[in-house]
C-alpha cells in the first residue's frame, strides 16, 4: 500500500504519525509524511519521506495570540478560533502539498489528522485516493489515560 500522512499541530499530534509510517514501512508498505517542519528532524532521521506543510505550528503558540488563547477561561472557544483561522491561513498550500505528494507517490489512501484533515480529504478527492482520518489522542480511556 501507498500511503500518505498528513498533520499539523504539535509534536503530540505529529509523532504518533511518524510512527505510524515507520511501522507501515517496516511492514513494506510506502508511506510519505507531510506535517509541519517541527516533523522534518524526525521524519529525516527515521529516513522517511517528508513534505512539509506551511505555518509552523510552534509559532502559533509561542508568545502572542495563541498563549492568551490557550490561557483564557472561555471553554476552549479561543483556541476554537485561533486553530480555525491557522487552517484557514493555509489550507490551500496544504492541499497543494498534501496533493502533489499523493500523485507523486500515486497513493493509495490519504490519511489526515489534526487541522490537517479536511486539507488530506480535498488532497484524496483531487487525486483519486482513499480517504482516511485519524486522531492521535485517546476517545477512550486507557491504561496510560484514564478517565478524569
Amino acid at each position: 500500500m501507498r500511503l500518505v500522512i498528513a498533520g499539523s499541530g504539535s509534536q503530540g499530534d505529529t509523532r504518533p504519525y511518524l510512527a505510524l509510517a515507520e511501522g507501515m514501512r517496516a511492514r513494506g508498505h510506502d508511506a510519505v509524511v507531510c506535517l509541519d517542519r517541527t516533523g522534518r528532524d524526525a521524519a529525516d532521521a527515521l529516513g522517511l519521506d517528508f513534505r512539509e506543510l506551511g505555518g509552523d505550528f510552534r509559532t502559533h503558540l509561542d508568545g502572542g495570540r495563541g498563549m492568551r488563547a490557550l490561557e483564557k477561561a472561555d471553554g476552549g472557544l479561543s483556541g476554537l478560533m485561533l486553530f480555525r483561522d491557522v487552517a484557514r491561513e493555509h489550507s490551500q498550500q496544504w492541499i497543494t502539498t498534501i496533493a502533489a505528494a499523493a500523485h507523486d507517490h500515486r497513493a493509495d489512501v490519504v490519511l489526515g489528522s489534526g487541522l490537517a484533515i479536511f486539507a488530506a480529504l480535498t488532497a484524496a478527492e483531487i487525486t483519486g485516493s482513499r480517504p482516511a482520518v485519524a486522531g492521535a489522542f485517546p476517545l477512550s480511556p486507557t491504561r496510560s489515560s484514564p478517565p478524569p
